[in-house]
């Protein structure tokens, strides 16, 4: 995890930032400044990827229920969404977004933005490269896509469905894969309750 977080920062389509930047910012908040103080830790590019590094491992979102699907409570998932969970799985979106978090482990080309139209460019071009998203959560992270520019769960499903599987899904396939993917939704961090705010 912590190798990865290079990646995030420095891409232009993402913070588009410098952990120089990161740095100085964390130097020049009080609050920020007080919590790495506390921890005894001084501010350093080393010592910020760690801090971040502790908190993405303490954002576990337990007891979703298709964790509880899982785990034997078969009552966890109404007839729709046990609909959703097999269409998921005879479409083939499971090949990807597989594991614990539902996705997240691998890196594949997505065909669908902001890419090259030379095929010449796209075999040799890294930009169509992406690491497949988590879909823990995913009924409230929109907007989707590595660029947010798709705001509606069902659009991203119909999206994924043809350029990824090459399929044109039914209505009834999308609403119920739709409806699966609302099963993802754990309960809140015990380290985001009470939602602590950063101030300068």
């Amino acid at each position: 995890m912590l190798e990865q977080l290079d990646g995030p920062v420095e891409n232009p389509l993402e913070m588009d930032s410098s952990w120089e930047e990161i740095e100085t910012y964390v130097l020049g908040n009080t609050h920020y400044k007080e919590m790495f103080t506390g921890a005894g830790l001084k501010i350093s590019k080393d010592n910020i990827k760690l801090a971040l590094t502790e908190f993405m491992r303490a954002l576990n979102t337990p007891n979703a229920p298709f964790d509880r699907y899982l785990e034997g409570e078969t009552t966890a998932l109404n007839e729709q969404q046990t609909r959703g969970w097999n269409e998921f799985q005879d479409q083939g979106c499971i090949n990807c977004h597989r594991g614990v978090n539902i996705g997240g482990g691998l890196v594949t080309r997505f065909g669908y933005f902001g890419l090259p139209d030379n095929a010449e460019e796209e075999t040799s071009a890294k930009s169509n490269m992406f690491r497949v998203a988590s879909l823990r959560n995913v009924a409230q992270t929109a907007p989707y896509f590595h660029d947010g520019s798709v705001e509606s769960l069902r659009e991203a499903i119909t999206i994924m469905a043809k350029v990824q599987l090459g399929k044109e899904l039914s209505e009834q396939s999308i609403e119920d894969i739709h409806s699966f993917l609302q099963t993802l939704t754990g309960e809140k961090p015990q380290i985001l309750q009470g939602g602590v705010n950063a101030k300068n």
